[in-house]
């Protein structure tokens, strides 16, 4: 008996005097942060490099358009959007294009332009569409410019000074001239144009 009271005494003290297991480290993510970091990686890598952004629905949000498929083929040219219940575009003749948005005042949103390469690359043909419960309307008809007449001044076409049911656009002509060397030029003329959809 005296024995065992000696070992368990002795089990005791050595028990007493060992130094305490250390605990791991305590990590702490900061989760909010995280999962910003990947949903802003996310939604950017989903945004094509050529798209644009618009007002282009009333009491909505903008969101962006792009060129999703250009089949050579074909010769057309789809046009996609973020919206995917909103219904593409697919222009015949068109072998690529290029996209903008304006916002004219005699609307209350924001206009898609589509220049467009015409199946005869000297030619750009330019679409304007207006959304209107969730599909695309023209809002003139599609009209065509040569690219020697093309400039960076934006999108040739305008409000009409004094009709707010048309619009002035621009076009190309052929014209004969005796005096430059290839007898031939292309000049840009204006004309009115009645606004099909707003």
């Amino acid at each position: 008996m005296k024995y065992f009271l000696i070992v368990v005494f002795l089990w005791a003290m050595s028990s007493c005097g060992a130094p305490p297991k250390p605990k791991p480290p305590i990590v702490e993510k900061d989760i909010s942060k995280e999962e910003t970091e990947t949903n802003s990686i996310i939604t950017m890598s989903n945004i094509p490099e050529d798209a644009i952004s618009g007002n282009f629905s009333l009491n909505a949000a903008p969101f962006y358009a792009a060129v999703e498929v250009v089949d050579s083929e074909k010769e057309t040219t789809t046009i996609s959007f973020e919206d995917e219940t909103i219904e593409k575009i697919t222009i015949p003749e068109a072998i690529g294009a290029s996209l903008s948005s304006v916002r004219f005042d005699q609307f209350d949103q924001d206009v898609l332009v589509v220049n467009t390469t015409y199946k005869d690359p000297i030619f750009r043909k330019y679409y304007l569409y207006i959304l209107k419960d969730s599909q695309w309307k023209l809002v003139v008809d599609g009209f065509i410019i040569h690219v020697e007449n093309m400039s960076g001044d934006g999108v040739p076409i305008k409000p009409h000074p004094s009709q707010s049911n048309k619009m002035i656009r621009s076009y190309s002509v052929f014209d004969m001239d005796q005096e430059s060397d290839t007898k031939y030029m292309w000049i840009l003329h204006e004309e009115e144009t009645e606004i099909l959809n707003r």
